[in-house]
């Protein structure tokens, strides 16, 4: 009878956080590197990028939050338990039995940062330094220069990282301007670093732009520079050269 017909469950889009595409399940692992107990920040970082790419970390920092209708929060359940079990999976053996099993992914990431996550001040000094004598010696280009920079920064973030807002709808403004401070001091550490006898014009250049140029804009100009110092000069051959003495004296 068509009163016993009961409406089918609504589709889920496939771009929702809510959605798990056919290989994404429990016993998956979806980063390579394992957690150990003195490799928090890769291992956080591998596990971000890998949730993120998925639009399932915000499951752990809080973002993604249960919804009321009865059909998607039994859907929000199921990938909530997939994403502690991605979490779970990722743990190196020899430290899995000190955590927990929370069935929180909030919970448990909270609990492996404050568990592993060590703020080392020796080791932001060290960073510090390293930046601060980081210089483009004779004959290294642009782009080992800047790669170097580049490790040095992104291991100093992890140690320290911006300051951020992380109150939903808040646009306060204050994780922007963090991002725009953080680049322009990066610029500035890039351009004291290269090589004066080459890159001397372009820096100064650069630096008399108003307002400053972003640190990207800079590296590729000044990769540009480099590109036009290596081209050859064009010169005329010998054998021109020794046509033109013939032809030019006297018979």
């Amino acid at each position: 009878m068509a009163g016993d017909d009961v409406a089918p469950p609504p589709k889920i889009d496939p771009l929702s956080p809510f959605s798990l595409a056919n290989q994404e399940g429990p016993g998956q692992s979806i980063t390579h590197v394992k957690l150990r107990s003195d490799n928090y920040d890769e291992w956080s970082r591998s596990m971000r990028r890998s949730l993120k790419s998925r639009r399932k970390f915000g499951f752990c920092d809080g973002s993604i939050k249960k919804p009321t209708d009865d059909f998607m929060l039994g859907q929000w359940e199921v990938v909530h338990c997939t994403v502690v079990q991605w979490i779970l999976n990722s743990i190196d053996p020899s430290i899995l039995d000190s955590v927990s099993d929370p069935e929180d992914a909030r919970v448990l990431w909270l609990e492996l940062a404050d568990q592993y996550a060590v703020v080392d001040g020796a080791k932001i000094h060290n960073l510090k330094t390293q930046l601060h004598e980081c210089r483009q010696t004779k004959g290294m280009s642009v782009t080992t220069y800047y790669g170097n920079l580049k490790t040095l920064w992104d291991a100093l973030v992890a140690q320290e990282p911006p300051f951020s807002c992380n109150t939903a709808g808040c646009d306060c403004g204050v994780t922007k301007a963090a991002l725009a401070r953080q680049d322009t001091e990066r610029l500035h550490q890039f351009l004291m670093g290269l090589d004066k006898s080459l890159y001397g014009p372009i820096r100064n250049h650069q630096l008399a732009l108003d307002p400053l140029p972003s640190l990207s804009r800079v590296y590729h100009a000044v990769l540009q520079e480099e590109r036009l110092l290596a081209a050859p000069i064009a010169t005329p051959e010998v054998s021109d050269v020794m046509a033109f003495s013939v032809r030019g004296s006297p018979s």
